[in-house]
Parts: C-alpha cells; sequence; structure tokens
C-alpha cells in the first residue's frame, strides 16, 4: 500500500510539473512565433513601399529623407511598440521612426532594391516585454492548475485504492452487511475498473495456488492408495484388512475432492477443454450404475433412468465431463435421501441445425432444500448450511463445478425443490447429433403389441419400466405386489391374453420377487409367461438362487433401455419357439452348429455390452471367439490368425467396418474369407453399402441366437473348422 502510495505521488508530482513549466512556455513560444511572422510581414510591406519611392526619386537618399520619415511615422501608429530604421548601402541610417524599446528585443531586416540593386535595408525592431509579461501570467495560471491537477491525481487515486482494498476484504468474510454496502454504493468508473481488477488478480492468485496445493497432494495420495491395494492383495488376517479397507476408502475419498478441486482451478483459470466425440448416451448411464447403483441399493433406494424417445442415442460432445456431473448430481441425491427414489431423465429441450440442447435432470425425495439456500447453492466452497456439513459432509465445491463445467458445454443449470419434499437438479448441454442413431428401439412385427405385466411395489419405478415398453410397442400392464400379479396372471390367462413376460422386482413386502416366481410357476398355466427378475443387489448371486424357479433371465437395476428391449425380445422369442409346432429351422441349425464345433470366429465390436453378447451366444454355438475392439486391430489380427467366420461392426473408432472390410480383402489369400456385418441400420443402402465393400451376409440387431447361428450354418464350412 505505501509502495503504492509513493508511486501515486511520484506520478502526480511528474505530472504538474509538466503543466508548471509547460503552460508560460508554450504560450512564450507560439506568441514569440506569432510576433516573428507579424513583423516579417510588416518588414516586407513596407521594404516594397521604400522601394517604390526610391526608385520614382533616385535623389532621395540624400536629399529627402524626411519623405522617407514620414512614410515611417505614418506605419508606425499601428505597432507604437516598434522601431523602424532605413539604412542606405553602406549601413548609415538614412530615417528611423518610433519608441524606445525595452530588452528583449525581436528584430527583422530586409533589403531595399533600386533599379535592381540593393541600396539599402529596412530593420524593423520590436519589444518582447509585454509578451514576457504575459507569458509570466501564464505561468502563475500553470502553477494554479498543476497544483489542482496534483491534488487529484494523488488524493483520489489513493481514495479510490483504499475503497477498492477495504471492499475486498469485507466480500471475502461475506458479511450480509458488506453485500448491502457494496449493493448500494455509487462508485465511479475508475472505481469499479480497479475493483475488478483486483479481483481479477486475486482470483488467478487462488486458482494457481489451488492448482500448484492440488498437484502437491496428489504424489503422495498416489502412493498411499497404491500401497493400500498392494498390501490388501497379500497375505494380512482379517482384523488388518479391515483397517486397510478403511485407509484406502479414506484415500479415496479425499482423492475425490482433490481431482474436484483441481477440476475448479482449470475452469476458473480458462484451461478446461471441452472434447467433442461421438458416444452413446446410454454409456452414461452405465457408468452412474457402476459407481453408484450398490451406494444406492444399500440404502434401499430405487436408481431409475428415463430416456424420452425423441432423444438420440448417440451424440457428439464430452461424455466424460457430462459423466462427471451426472454422477456429481446423482451422488448428492444418495446422500442427501433417505427413502424413495432417484429418476435421472433425459429430454431433449430444442434443435439446433445438427445439434440438440438436451436437458438432464437428478429427481430425488430427499430433504430438500430452502429457498433462502437456493440462492447460495451455486456457490463455491458453499452448502444449503452448517447443519447441512455437519451431517452430510461435502466441500461445496460439486455443484459449483457441475454449473461451470454445463456453462462450458452451452447449457445451464438450476435447481427446484421444497425443503422436505426433494429436490429437481437439471442441466443443459447443446451436443451434435452422432452418426450411429439408429432407428428407435422396435421388435420384429410379429413381436410387437405382445403383453408384459411390470410387477414393482414402487410406483415411480414401475411408471419408468411400463413407459420404456410402451415405446417399444409393447402391450404393458402393472400391478404393485406378488399376489395382484399371481392373480393378473391367471385372469390374462382365463381371458385367453396371456401375458408373455413378466418383470418382477427382487424386493417388495409380503411376497419379495423370487416367490413370486414361484407362484407363478406353480399356476401350471399351457403357456406359462418367460419370467425377468429385476434386482439392485448382486446379479450373479440372485442369478444363482433362480435357477429352480424358471426365472428366465435377472435383470440390473438400474435398467438401461437397450437391455430391457434385448432381453424382452429374446424372451418372447423364445415363447414364440417354444410354442411353435414347426421347429425344423431349429434341428437344422443344432445339426449344422454341431459339425463346425470349434470354428474360430472374430468379432469385431466396440461396444462392451455387444461383444459379451456376442461372445456368450458363439460360446453357446461351440465357437472358439477371440475380440477386435476396431478395424484396425481386426486387420492385424486375420494376418496372423486363421478365421474361419469374421463378424464385422461398421461404426467402430480408429477405422470402421467398411475399411477394415475393404483392407482384409486385399490381403492375400483372404478375398473368400466369410465376413458379416452386424449393424442397427438395415436400411437397404447400408446393406449394399457393406456387400460393396466385399462383405458376405449382413445382420440387423438385434438379432436372436438362431439368426446368429444360421448364418455359422451358412458360412462356415466344417472341414475348415479348427480345433482349441
Amino acid at each position: 500500500m505505501e509502495r503504492m502510495e509513493r508511486k501515486l505521488s511520484l506520478v502526480a508530482g511528474c505530472i504538474a510539473a509538466v503543466i508548471a513549466i509547460g503552460m508560460p512556455v508554450g504560450y512564450f513560444t507560439v506568441g514569440y512565433r506569432s510576433e516573428q511572422a507579424i513583423l516579417r510581414a510588416e518588414a516586407y510591406i513596407n521594404a516594397r513601399l521604400v522601394t517604390g519611392i526610391v526608385n520614382g526619386n533616385p535623389r532621395m537618399w540624400e536629399y529627402e529623407q524626411h519623405r522617407l520619415e514620414a512614410l515611417l511615422e505614418n506605419r508606425s501608429r499601428y505597432s507604437p511598440t516598434e522601431v523602424r530604421t532605413v539604412l542606405n548601402a553602406s549601413g548609415r541610417v538614412v530615417a528611423e521612426s518610433g519608441d524606445p524599446l525595452q530588452w528583449p528585443l525581436l528584430q527583422e531586416s530586409t533589403d531595399i532594391y533600386d533599379a535592381g540593386r540593393k541600396a539599402g535595408t529596412l530593420v524593423f525592431t520590436r519589444s518582447l516585454r509585454p509578451l514576457l509579461e504575459a507569458a509570466s501570467l501564464a505561468g502563475l495560471l500553470g502553477l494554479l492548475l498543476a497544483f489542482a491537477v496534483f491534488l487529484a491525481l494523488k488524493i483520489l487515486p489513493l481514495r479510490a485504492l483504499r475503497n477498492a482494498v477495504a471492499q475486498l476484504m469485507l466480500a471475502r468474510e461475506r458479511s450480509i452487511e458488506a453485500d448491502e454496502k457494496l449493493r448500494n454504493a455509487q462508485l465511479t468508473e475508475k472505481l469499479l475498473q480497479l475493483e475488478v481488477a483486483t479481483a481479477e488478480a486475486a482470483t488467478r492468485l487462488k486458482t494457481q495456488f489451488l492448482a500448484n496445493m492440488s498437484h502437491e497432494i496428489r504424489t503422495p495420495m498416489h502412493a498411499i492408495i497404491g500401497l493400500s491395494q498392494m498390501v490388501l492383495e497379500s497375505d494380512v488376517n482379517p482384523r488388518q484388512r479391515d483397517l486397510l479397507e478403511k485407509v484406502k476408502s479414506s484415500a479415496d475419498h479425499l482423492m475425490g475432492i482433490i481431482n474436484d478441486i483441481l477440476d475448479f482451478s482449470k475452469v476458473e483459470a480458462g484451461k478446461m477443454a471441452i472434447e467433442r466425440a461421438e458416444f452413446r448416451l446410454e454409456s452414461l448411464f452405465e457408468t452412474v450404475s457402476n459407481l453408484l447403483g450398490e451406494k444406492s441399493s444399500a440404502k434401499g433406494l430405487e436408481l431409475l433412468f428415463q430416456t424420452l424417445p425423441d432423444v438420440p442415442a448417440s451424440v457428439v460432445g464430452d461424455a466424460l465431463r457430462l459423466g462427471q456431473i451426472i454422477v456429481n448430481l446423482v451422488d448428492n441425491a444418495v446422500k442427501f435421501t433417505e427413502r424413495g427414489e432417484i429418476v435421472i431423465s433425459v429430454q431433449v429441450d430444442r434443435h439446433q441445425l445438427d445439434r440438440v440442447l438436451i436437458r438432464f435432470s437428478v429427481r430425488d425425495t430427499g430433504i430438500g432444500i430452502t429457498a433462502y439456500d437456493l440462492g447460495k447453492l451455486f456457490e463455491s466452497f458453499e452448502q444449503g448450511d452448517s447443519s447441512t456439513t455437519r451431517k452430510y459432509g461435502g466441500t461445496g465445491l460439486g455443484l459449483s463445478l457441475s454449473r461451470k463445467l454445463a456453462l462450458l458445454m452451452g447449457g445451464e443449470m438450476g435447481v427446484e425443490s421444497q425443503p422436505g419434499q426433494g429436490s429437481t437438479f437439471w442441466f443443459t448441454a447443446l451436443l451434435g447429433v452422432g452418426a450411429d442413431n439408429p432407428p428407435h428401439d422396435r421388435p420384429a412385427p410379429d413381436l410387437r403389441g405382445g403383453r408384459v405385466l411390470v410387477v414393482d411395489d414402487n410406483d415411480v419405478a414401475r411408471t419408468v419400466i411400463m413407459g420404456m415398453l410402451q415405446d417399444m410397442t409393447f402391450d404393458v400392464a402393472g400391478v404393485s405386489s406378488g399376489q395382484s400379479a399371481v392373480a393378473a396372471v391367471q385372469r390374462a390367462a382365463a381371458a385367453g391374453k396371456p401375458f408373455g413376460v413378466v418383470y418382477v422386482d427382487c424386493r417388495m413386502p409380503a411376497m419379495h420377487g423370487l416367490e413370486t416366481a414361484r407362484r407363478l410357476r406353480s399356476l401350471l398355466l399351457e403357456r406359462p409367461p418367460e419370467i425377468l427378475l429385476m434386482t439392485a443387489g448382486d446379479r450373479d448371486d440372485m442369478l444363482a438362487q433362480c435357477e429352480a424357479t424358471g426365472v428366465h433371465e435377472v435383470l440390473a437395476k438400474p435398467v438401461c433401455q437397450s437391455v430391457l428391449f434385448r432381453k424382452t425380445v429374446n424372451a418372447l422369442r423364445i415363447r414364440v419357439e417354444t410354442a411353435t409346432s414347426m421347429p425344423q429351422v431349429h434341428a437344422l441349425d443344432k445339426t449344422g452348429l454341431a459339425a463346425i464345433h470349434g470354428a474360430r470366429v472374430l468379432v469385431v465390436e466396440d461396444h462392451d455390452l455387444n461383444q459379451f453378447l456376442v461372445s456368450h451366444m458363439l460360446a453357446e454355438a461351440g465357437m472358439v471367439v477371440d475380440i477386435a475392439v476396431d478395424g484396425r486391430i481386426a486387420v492385424d489380427m486375420v494376418k496372423t490368425r486363421v478365421y474361419d467366420l469374421v463378424l464385422m461392426d461398421i461404426q467402430m473408432p480408429v477405422m470402421d467396418g467398411i475399411e477394415a472390410t475393404v483392407e482384409i480383402r486385399k490381403i492375400a489369400g483372404l478375398q473368400t474369407l466369410p465376413i458379416v456385418a452386424i449393424t442397427a441400420n438395415v436400411q437397404a443402402q447400408e446393406r449394399q453399402r457393406c456387400f460393396d465393400a466385399g462383405m458376405d451376409d449382413f445382420l440387423g440387431k438385434p438379432f436372436a441366437k438362431d439368426e446368429l447361428w444360421h448364418v455359422l450354418t451358412q458360412w462356415i464350412r466344417p472341414k475348415a473348422a479348427t480345433t482349441q
């Protein structure tokens, strides 16, 4: 502060000195040049007059000097401070007129000519004393003005600087009185600029500090987490394992806080880059389910996904940052919700040429937020109130960081809440529409309108599952208990309109899911429905318990739309195939599969779930399966290993299926290798594009086992089958 005052005083003194010296000097300089120009002009004019008189009377120099004096006296009345002198060729004064002058003097001379030769000189002399007196007066005025400017430049900026520092300190204390003063203060433009500059400098310093500290802490934290994991993998007793798991859990939690701080500092410094890459929105749901499904299930909460039909399946944007926001909002919802459900919804707000503004919302049935706390909810390092921090923990950074990320992605963030009635946090993001956007999930025509029943005691969960099934063109009914499900299945069978699939929640009061499945199987119906259990717990553990109940499949909650569609179609197909009286196709398929048992198949697919599904179908058919996650890897693999068939996805990163097929066909000896396209785009032009690239057949997603098996028996030659 003292250094700033000294600098301001020095600057003000310099400006005042310039004004005090510059005014008289400038005034005298301008006046001098003006007097010089006027005197030069008058000397020139009078020299012309004298020359005219001399030319008319050559003897004037000796006998008629009085005429020259009269001429000079007649002109002198216009300039009483001048002395006008005429000199002859020898320098003698011929005539002179004027008053005595005071120093300093300004003098101008002009030659006089007679018949083309120099006959003398006309000299004008003028006193600069009046100009000097006027310049002195200007100097006095300059001193007064310099003093005034010095005071203004010294006092006003110092006062503004002190006010800015005081305002910054009050703002940091976050007191209500400081906020009121800040809102009511009438600040000048210079003070506002100074406050903005000070705030920006403070923000940069804070951001740099946070980034440096975060990086410094991450190094030892990495060692703590890594070493804890290494010890956990060694032979330790239960007591030590429990303590180490607590250490690792605490370290992981602390690492999450550090990551939030680092991201926050990047956003504040303007160094956060938003990626643009194509991805499927369903992958975000899988991330949420993997990270928070077990946590929500442990609290007895229903975690639900709801995507409206007009939302594109594939979009272009930053999947990592979108997932970061959603996970943060869902994690908060789980933290502040003791019972009920959490619903993650996705819908399109509006279309903008080739982009869409998508709204994501997370609705919970938790404690809610007061109107006062809503006002500061998205501020950095803030939470609703101190009691919330004590009970639930947290840094208050997550929501502020999420809002900044939403703004970077062209959207915004908000919240709607009432105490005791839950909250709905929402944000929007401007995303591109991906190229891999197949038509909405629709079953084959023979399966549309199939009757299905949803059994769940949670009204919201039941409604969400029913809505997804209705969008898939199924005829859907719903009940809230196992007893109601048994009665509904009986009534439907008696009416000749049986249910094809029944979805049963595992965790229900009175009659749980497994008991409901046993009761349904004990009805001994002519055409019993396929039963799909839905569980938020361990899916593998539930599968082991389902062996004796006739359950077709177990779906892990929260249920994604694509998984629900695929499992439903598979269940309905099994039901149709069981009921048909002409199983020749399946008999042919099984015979063919036995003949090609042990054939090696390369599956080229980038989607994890599709890899698992296709690999499972092939393994069930007795095939040896290899996986390639993109076309470039597939080309390298067929060069080093003999395959009997290649199942080629079309939309993939690095190298797509079309380009990969063209490259494979260029390899010597692989022109006849069977390559079958597997894609969700079943349009005629897509089929033709695959055939033009050199593919042999085409499977449209989703496809059933019998369709895949038929392709295997058609294209794999038994004599070419290899052994493991």
